[in-house]
């Protein structure tokens, strides 16, 4: 299974079509997949700007990853659909206080999320487990390891 292509679509449709693919596959606790028969808990009743702060959180870059020297849209379509430009001062902005900022980029990829969940579900290899020692919490990490292809 491959991922899908990211959404290409005009800036003003990007997030509107991002947060209906979240709404569909994410938003709703009993259609939401399972991570290795796991609950995943997303908190959907905290709004920002009408939509839960947990779609705010993938579809948008936090501050602190935006002071690379590149940007993570470098190269990709979406570069040029971004008005944010990953500029937490920008003018347009709602998401200062969260210190984030809206990202085309991200919202772009919003199917991998759960596309990226089924694949870890087939292949235990993208999976690692760990103790998050700084909130005491368990956490399961997908990641591919080098030399594994999709």
């Amino acid at each position: 299974m491959l991922l899908s292509p990211p959404l290409d679509l005009p800036v003003n449709e990007i997030f509107e079509c991002a947060y209906t693919i979240f709404e569909a596959e994410l938003k709703d606790k009993d259609i939401r997949p399972k991570l290795l028969n796991r609950f995943i808990f997303i908190d959907v009743d905290e709004k920002i700007q009408g939509k839960p702060r947990s779609f705010w959180h993938v579809a948008s870059i936090g501050e602190d990853d935006s002071k690379y020297t590149s940007l993570p849209c470098s190269g990709d379509p979406s570069e040029g659909k971004c008005v944010y430009k990953c500029d937490p001062n920008h003018e347009g902005n709602f998401l200062r206080a969260e210190n984030s900022i809206p990202c085309c980029f991200r919202a772009c990829r919003i199917r991998w999320i759960k596309e990226s969940i089924e694949l870890a579900n087939k292949n235990l290899h993208f999976v690692s487990e760990a103790q998050h020692l700084q909130h005491n919490a368990h956490r399961l990490y997908l990641q591919r390891q080098p030399g594994q292809l999709l």
